[in-house]
């Protein structure tokens, strides 16, 4: 889960020609062990899911997405609490405060 955590999207690509070499590293085995190991993860557990290029695991997917927004929320928030506390601090209301906040709280 680590592994598939770090890559983009959260999918690890196993078309290229060392994938298993480099899984079979991070797991400290040897090649066959660590591609008999992700095939029964996929097949037998049910654990991970291929389209023949890609592995990836639903459920990391789907917990992934959920801290992402999560993480956007309290950007967006920070962000909007960043401008209004400038404003306040400098007593400016200037335009670009006034357009990228739906209001401009009372002191």
């Amino acid at each position: 889960m680590e592994i598939l955590r770090n890559e983009d999207d959260y999918r690890y690509k196993i078309s290229e020609p060392f994938s298993y070499k480099v899984l079979a590293g991070f797991l400290m085995c040897k090649v066959d062990k660590a591609e008999a190991f992700i095939v029964d993860c996929i097949n037998v557990f049910k654990l991970l899911e291929t389209d023949g290029e890609y592995i990836w695991c639903s459920d990391l997917l789907m917990r992934m997405k959920h801290m992402e927004d999560k993480k956007a929320k309290i950007a967006e928030r920070a962000r909007r609490g960043a401008l209004i506390t400038n404003a306040k601090r400098w007593k400016k209301d200037c335009e670009f405060v006034r357009d990228h906040l739906p209001y401009m709280p009372e002191e």
